[in-house]
């Protein structure tokens, strides 16, 4: 039995090294299905870039790595809404993006107002493009 899991855990592991050499599309495919690697792979190729857009908005260290967080936790809610129209890390982007006002309260401040808010902010904290 221990060489079953032993053997299993290789396997992964080698499966998780090759993750950088495998397209998005592949770990999105693979994300979907289940695989919690894939969709860590996922997060780590594009946590750079999604940080320093939530950094943008919020103008907040802090406040971008909660934006940070918000985003992956909410794509990985909506993962299988994902339709493929755009590219992921455009939809991991808009996710961010609304993340990050929400953090900034730009939102927040728009609604008070009862000011009409713009056709892509107007479902807040939504996965979908």
């Amino acid at each position: 039995m221990n060489s079953i899991a032993s053997e299993s855990a290789t396997t992964s592991d080698i499966s998780a090294r090759n993750f950088p050499a495998q397209s998005d599309e592949h770990l999105l495919s693979k994300a979907r299905s289940g695989n919690p690697s894939a969709f860590g792979e996922l997060c780590k190729r594009h946590e750079k870039r999604i940080f320093h857009v939530a950094l943008r908005i919020t103008r907040n260290h802090e406040d971008a790595e909660d934006a940070l967080q918000e985003c992956f936790l909410n794509a990985m809610v909506h993962l299988r809404d994902f339709d493929g129209r755009s590219q992921f890390t455009t939809w991991l982007t808009r996710i961010a993006i609304n993340a990050a006002l929400m953090k900034s309260g730009e939102i927040a401040a728009l609604e008070k107002c009862h000011c009409k808010l713009p056709t892509s902010l107007e479902k807040s904290g939504s996965a979908s493009i």
